[in-house]
């Protein structure tokens, strides 16, 4: 962090202290449910094997996970105790696998050390250092019974002063904004302990969704990423909030908080009803949470909930302090009470003074009650206000646009506005009344059981074979052409800043940009590079040759020398964005086409029945069928709705169909553009007197679309070969089906579309 501000802030706009920038500093701003986690253990594994295998002594392998709280702990523990997030099959790549010697401590008791690297995880209250209770006459005779955060303290002091490197990472770190609270006093005690044996500590990762300070709301100076709740909300990772306006509010005096705040309770619970009955086909139970002022408003609530049979006994109420903070003992009654209220329907509602700030993560919540007058000088900001309700019910490959409704007093819901505003959070607002509809999609197996029908399961046709990149030919591939002038090569950039009316300069900036260690290093970056673009893992030193051998030899106008490859300008011209594109573009399609095969396909034992699709929710607008086993159809837009239509009331040859999406879960894999592997929905399966047909509406089409007509027309090919019923691929233009509302059969059609299709083979 020192030499970030000492190299560029050259304005000064950071006030630099020397004696707070003892060791490198990083935070991580991710949004609430974007998966801080699993960046955490990603920084672990990577940091490990770079120790390992690099042997970067800088890079190490023993790890300490700082928690504010008890609640934040126990999440944390669900993921590190016994390794369970590394073992899960996606962190350590197979031939990694024998290097792993690591284990994670998340117990009070620590045990002898026997692996390599070793992750602490820890609940901050442990390391007080002591407790400093008066003592009593008889503890002066026979001494204090020890705490367990003594006992604690000791142990991991004793760890600390063992270890030769040690990162440490914190979580929900805007509790670390003071460097005078023991938790600073703690880390800096680590360093101390490690800089007697040379470096001091390796690193402190930060990971938070809000790093403010919370005496001046300024933003952590040691910010590296910034992954906000806006782009999270656009990547469809947490939920959207919206905020529901109750229509003429009316707060009548009284001394009870339920009949104070009665217009905006009822509103939520309302909004809960409808939740509660679209969710009820697809076996989900949404959760309704209430936040109150003070403890007595929220024994209120509760009370009103009691009257009501939808919440009579299935009310959880939760005692926090004014600052959102739940005690130990709290917090151990609320674990057994709250483990499955995602999978059971043991509670509906949740009364709290203040939605917990962190570590109790529910995804069912769906409606947020605030009856909190919420100010600026607030200590609990916004985004921890909804954090608890962010978390996806679904996932975000539902396709279902997730929402936590947001209901309470102005004063309230404005601040939320104003705030999440400033943060690039546009919240819609809706009257009651006109809140977004949520539809139950569901196979209507009473009803329409006669519209099933089966839909063959074949084995992939394309894989990625493990093939070696030695057959790669280097003096087959396309010359790169590039020209290397070193003479007038430069490593200093420079901009302008211009009035965006006049045009007249108003500010020129110049900046040495950075210069890459050694030809090596960027040969592996590039390997790198593309290795991810062609979803390989680890196979880095296998291609540094390959890319070696063009780099020297084809991509530059002349062959290269070792003298040029260690000029600083060649290594800098060999980083500029438009060499590294075409290289990584290359080298991409040259891989995907010697490991991406075409294999013998198979017919699988059992096929797959519409009627098995998963009962979903959907916000998009619906048709109603007759010859789907579906009770409505999902559709992007008016095409798909026009054409349901058709399949309906005009195709007189058409006897059943289904509208797919991925609660069918009909995938087919294609090689794409880059000549990878890519997946698609086909939009229809239809069957008909004589044959079935797999349908792809089309409108605008995009550069792959050849591709996946290729592999539909393939699919049908194998399925009418392994099945002997005939399946055929049909690709409907948008403009071709509206110049021919008149047609009366699919096959009417498809024989207009084929006849359009000749034309364009001319």
């Amino acid at each position: 962090m020192s030499d970030l501000i000492l190299n560029y802030d050259s304005t000064k706009k950071i006030a630099y202290n020397p004696n707070e920038y003892l060791f490198p500093k990083y935070c991580f701003k991710m949004a609430t449910g974007s998966g801080k986690t699993y960046v955490m253990a990603l920084a672990v594994v990577w940091s490990y094997f770079n120790n390992i295998i690099e042997d970067n002594e800088e890079m190490p392998k023993n790890f300490l996970i700082m928690a504010p709280n008890i609640a934040v702990y126990e999440r944390l523990k669900e993921d590190f105790a016994d390794s369970k997030i590394f073992n899960s099959g996606t962190m350590i790549p197979d031939e990694f696998q024998h290097l792993w010697e690591f284990e994670s401590v998340t117990e009070d008791y620590i045990p002898t050390r026997n692996t390599k690297g070793r992750l602490y995880l820890t609940n901050v209250q442990r390391i007080y250092e002591r407790d400093n209770a008066p003592v009593n006459p008889i503890q002066e005779i026979v001494g204090k019974k020890p705490s367990d955060t003594v006992r604690y303290y000791d142990q991991i002091m004793e760890e600390i002063k063992s270890l030769t490197s040690l990162g440490i990472i914190n979580d929900e770190a805007h509790h670390v904004w003071d460097k005078d609270i023991i938790w600073n006093q703690f880390i800096l005690t680590c360093n101390n302990i490690l800089k007697k044996k040379g470096k001091g500590l390796s690193f402190q990762l930060d990971f938070t969704a809000t790093p403010k300070r919370q005496d001046s709301g300024s933003v952590f100076e040691w910010v590296i990423t910034d992954f906000p709740l806006a782009d999270a909300i656009r990547c469809g990772i947490v939920k959207s909030p919206i905020i529901g306006e109750v229509e003429n509010p009316h707060e009548t005096p009284s001394d009870r908080a339920d009949v104070i705040y009665r217009d905006y309770i009822e509103a939520g619970c309302r909004r809960w009803s409808y939740y509660n009955g679209v969710m009820d086909k697809i076996k989900k139970h949404p959760i309704i949470f209430f936040m109150a002022t003070k403890t007595s408003e929220a024994e209120d609530i509760n009370n009103y909930l009691q009257t009501k049979n939808e919440f009579k006994g299935k009310t959880l109420i939760i005692h926090t302090n004014l600052k959102g903070e739940i005690s130990d003992k709290e917090w151990q009654k609320l674990k057994q009470e709250t483990r499955e209220i995602d999978i059971s329907n043991k509670y509906r509602a949740i009364v709290s003074v203040l939605m917990l700030r962190e570590g109790w993560d529910v995804k069912n919540v769906c409606v947020i009650v605030g009856l909190r007058p919420f100010t600026s000088k607030a200590e609990i900001l916004p985004e921890q206000a909804l954090g608890r309700g962010l978390r996806l019910m679904f996932g975000p490959e539902s396709g279902y646009e997730e929402t936590v409704d947001v209901f309470g007093t102005k004063a309230f819901v404005d601040y939320i506005d104003e705030e999440m505003k400033k943060q690039g959070v546009d919240i819609k607002r809706y009257k009651e009344r006109n809140l977004p509809t949520v539809t139950n999609i569901f196979p209507d197996t009473l009803r329409k059981m006669e519209f099933n029908f089966q839909i063959p399961v074949l084995s992939p046709k394309y894989k990625r074979e493990n093939r070696s990149f030695n057959e790669i030919d280097i003096s087959t591939l396309p010359q790169g052409k590039f020209d290397l002038d070193l003479e007038t090569y430069t490593n200093i950039k420079s901009a302008i800043g211009r009035d965006a009316l006049t045009e007249k300069e108003r500010w020129r900036d110049e900046w040495e940009q950075p210069i890459p260690e050694n030809y090596p290093s960027v040969i592996s970056y590039l390997a790198n590079i593309i290795l991810r673009a062609c979803k390989i893992p680890s196979r880095n030193s296998e291609l540094v040759g390959k890319l070696d051998s063009y780099i020297t030899n084809s991509l530059f106008t002349t062959s290269l020398n070792q003298n040029v490859k260690d000029d600083y300008r060649f290594l800098q011209a060999l980083s500029e964005p438009k060499v590294v594109d075409f290289l990584t573009e290359l080298f991409v399609k040259v891989i995907n086409k010697l490991t991406i095969l075409s294999t013998d396909v198979r017919l699988q034992s059992e096929s797959r029945e519409v009627k098995d699709i998963r009962p979903s929710l959907t916000r998009k607008k619906t048709y109603n069928p007759k010859k789907c086993i579906l009770n409505l159809i999902p559709v992007a837009n008016d095409f798909e709705y026009d054409f349901c239509k058709f399949l309906d009331d005009d195709a007189s040859d058409v006897r059943k169909y289904i509208k797919n999406d991925n609660n069918l879960n009909f995938y087919l894999e294609y090689v794409n553009d880059k000549k990878g592997l890519s997946y698609y929905l086909p939009d229809f399966v239809v069957v008909c007197d004589s044959e079935n047909y797999i349908i792809e509406t089309k409108g605008e089409e995009s550069v792959e679309v050849k591709n996946k007509d290729k592999r539909a027309r393939e699919w049908c090919e194998d399925s009418t070969k392994l099945t002997g019923t005939s399946w055929t691929y049909l690709k409907v233009p948008e403009t071709i089906f509206k110049n021919n509302r008149e047609v009366r059969s699919l096959k009417k059609l498809e024989e207009i579309i084929r006849s359009y299709e000749s034309v364009e083979k001319i």
